[in-house]
């Protein structure tokens, strides 16, 4: 063709094969077998060597929807195919396989649940790069939920033993002590506001600690966005977040539970946020500040103020 633009060659959009002049849209792919369905118009691909999106950045790849030059911002991969941002997006539900929990209703709670928890940790890289970052949210927070209740239940089963056994006690003194009637009625009252007070609180703590979660997700978001990543929203990495709160499970393990959770979390968030930003992981590390500095300023106050005592 010449005196014009080249005709745009059309690609499969599953396997990135290139097509036949006579190919169209729904017919299939002569390389897979899958139905065609091509970009609604030509998209630019921009000047040679440079990438369409990002004009200052040289090009890396070329996607294989569209054909524009990207960069590697915005050159991204599903099922092995490159694709643009914008073609990703478009293709996102056809090539992702959907997240088991999402289909909890026909498969059942506890098989999704566990198919969900065993993605997570057995492949959390593709997982994530298979996590469609445009999703409802309530779902995941649902599951994340869930792993926190696991977090904590042995927590809260000891607390309600102790509780109700204290209780226990007391009711049992204020009937039989040699205390006054009155006296010891009251101070059983006492006891029992105080320890319904805690049994109130040790239930409520999964709930707690999701909350606590959820804020240091946002602030996560706001330190990806200081480095100019996070392009696709706050809903993303909150996605992230509540799956990554899935495996909870692993504060039934005594002790090194909780901190194993923690740690745990934080290399899913940095695995994850990566995927679904589509950003560098050297980039994504910075959604680690927040972290540390929740788990370290406690740290630096309690050795401030035993110095500040010693030296008073």
């Amino acid at each position: 063709m010449t005196g014009g633009a080249p005709a745009r060659q059309a690609r499969c959009n599953t396997c990135g094969a290139v097509q036949p002049a006579t190919a169209a849209a729904g017919q299939p792919c002569h390389e897979c077998g899958h139905l065609l369905g091509f970009a609604a118009a030509p998209v630019p691909r921009g000047p040679a060597g440079w990438c369409v999106r990002h004009p200052q950045e040289p090009t890396t790849g070329v996607c294989a929807r569209c054909g524009a030059y990207t960069c590697t911002a915005c050159d991204v991969s599903l099922s092995g195919i490159r694709y643009c941002e914008a073609c990703r997006l478009t293709m996102h539900r056809t090539l992702s396989a959907p997240v088991a929990w999402e289909e909890r209703r026909s498969i059942g709670r506890l098989r999704a649940w566990w198919r969900t928890t065993s993605e997570l940790i057995v492949r959390p890289v593709a997982f994530f790069e298979q996590l469609d970052p445009h999703q409802r949210i309530a779902p995941a927070m649902m599951y994340g939920l869930t792993g926190t209740v696991l977090h904590q239940v042995l927590r809260i089963g000891m607390r309600m033993l102790n509780s109700l056994g204290t209780i226990a006690v007391l009711a049992w003194a204020a009937i039989h002590g040699n205390s006054g009637g009155a006296g010891a009625g009251q101070a059983f009252m006492t006891h029992l506001v105080g320890q319904g007070s805690v049994l109130l609180f040790t239930l409520l703590s999964p709930l707690l600690l999701f909350a606590l979660y959820v804020t240091v997700s946002l602030m996560q978001h706001a330190a990806l966005r200081l480095v100019r990543a996070g392009e696709s929203g706050v809903g993303a990495t909150m996605l992230v977040a509540a799956y990554s709160m899935g495996i909870g499970w692993v504060g039934l393990i005594p002790i090194l539970g909780p901190p194993a959770f923690l740690v745990w979390w934080s290399v899913l968030m940095v695995i994850g946020t990566s995927r679904v930003h589509r950003c560098s992981t050297t980039r994504t590390l910075v959604i680690l500040v927040p972290t540390l500095m929740l788990c370290v300023a406690p740290v630096a106050a309690g050795i401030a103020a035993i110095v500040l005592a010693i030296f008073a």
